[in-house]
């Protein structure tokens, strides 16, 4: 498991996107800091939102490009989006401190870790159903449509309850527990012991993608 994810980090498409995220956070940070010309700042507003868009997009991305692998492959990626959530957690906390928001620094950390749980669960759902009804190249359409089906929601509601953008500056229980709920149901879909398949026809599930390629 730990050599999968190990070799998986090391892929020059995942160590390019990681810089990609890196360093528009780095901007970001340095922007925000050059604006206001003094330590103590509202930069974290900024950078938490920019790093929640960045790993709800790559999760749901991730999510969807492994409906139809297995297990294990599922679970390798799933500990990618973490490991994305844990690198660019410092440039949070770097931004948390001269800002001192309302929100608390426990939700700082621990919601965006539960949204890309949440999200790459979403993602594996969307793309299993696409690959039910044999439409796998309408993955990056339906990513961009989750995220706008929950913003429209949101709006037409008056409510913060399923926008992923919000988690940290605008809190509230409601998405807390919404979030939870999908992170808590995709750690059980993860780690629930798979039961072992006679049928060495199926030995290997083709990613998604691959099967639209065809």
């Amino acid at each position: 498991m730990f050599d999968s994810i190990a070799s998986q980090v090391r892929q020059a498409n995942v160590i390019q996107l990681l810089a990609l995220i890196l360093a528009t956070l780095t901007f970001v940070t340095y922007s925000r800091w050059e604006v206001a010309g003094h330590l103590f700042n509202n930069s974290w507003f900024t950078v938490t939102q920019v790093r929640l868009f960045s790993l709800t997009l790559i999760a749901l991305a991730y999510g969807g490009s492994c409906a139809g692998s297995q297990k294990t492959k599922k679970q390798t990626t799933a500990a990618l989006v973490l490991i994305f959530a844990l690198v660019t957690l410092p440039f949070e906390l770097v931004s948390y401190f001269p800002t001192l928001p309302s929100t608390s620094l426990l939700t700082t950390i621990f919601i965006p870790l539960l949204t890309g749980i949440a999200f790459y669960g979403l993602g594996l759902a969307v793309g299993t159903m696409l690959l039910i009804i044999r439409s796998g190249s309408l993955m990056p359409l339906a990513i961009i449509g989750v995220i706008v089906g929950m913003l429209v929601i949101d709006v037409r509601l008056k409510t913060n309850f399923l926008n992923p953008f919000k988690g940290t500056t605008s809190p509230t229980w409601e998405h807390s527990v919404i979030i939870g709920i999908m992170a808590a149901i995709t750690l059980l879909f993860l780690l629930w012991p798979q039961k072992r398949q006679h049928n060495r026809d199926s030995r290997h599930s083709q990613n998604i993608f691959e099967r639209v390629s065809r």
